[in-house]
């Protein structure tokens, strides 16, 4: 029983440090997978503040062409930089999406684990209660015997 109970309790040890470590590996992939979009839109912002300039440059009389297409060559440098990045999240997501699978497994072994450590532990605890009423009849039985003067052998129901 004792062998039993310290490779349960093993089992319950690697079963948390395995999903506490999907869970930390999921959280990661998703805080990089949300950088990711989040670098994604405030390049495209940048692009469209950049494309908003040109046309302000535009209405001004005296503006160098060369500036113009020096912005526009930048906003469209913008625009493909951020595409490159919004092309690379899908790959990300999928990342993601099989680390979360993992740490929801790891979390399902875990929950096993514990529900047949639980049953053990219920099963000692039984065993123990049974020990201790039988331990009280047998006294119980002795003091009756010695009360009554009877030899007698008291049976348990």
């Amino acid at each position: 029983m004792q062998v039993r109970k310290s490779v349960i309790h093993a089992a319950l040890r690697i079963g948390r440090l395995r999903e506490q470590r999907a869970a930390a590996e999921a959280q990661r992939g998703l805080r990089r997978l949300n950088e990711a979009v989040d670098s994604a839109k405030q390049l495209q912002q940048f692009a469209a503040d950049y494309r908003k300039d040109i046309v302000e440059l535009g209405s001004k009389s005296k503006v160098e062409v060369s500036l113009i297409l020096n912005t526009k060559r930048f906003a469209d440098k913008l625009e493909e930089t951020a595409l490159a990045q919004l092309n690379q999240v899908l790959p990300m997501q999928e990342q993601v999406d099989l680390l979360t699978k993992a740490h929801f497994e790891a979390k399902r072994r875990l929950e096993g684990v514990e529900k047949i450590a639980n049953r053990i532990r219920q099963e000692e605890l039984k065993t123990l209660d049974q020990r201790e009423a039988n331990e009280v009849e047998d006294n119980l039985a002795a003091r009756l015997s010695r009360h009554t003067g009877n030899n007698a052998n008291f049976e348990r129901p």
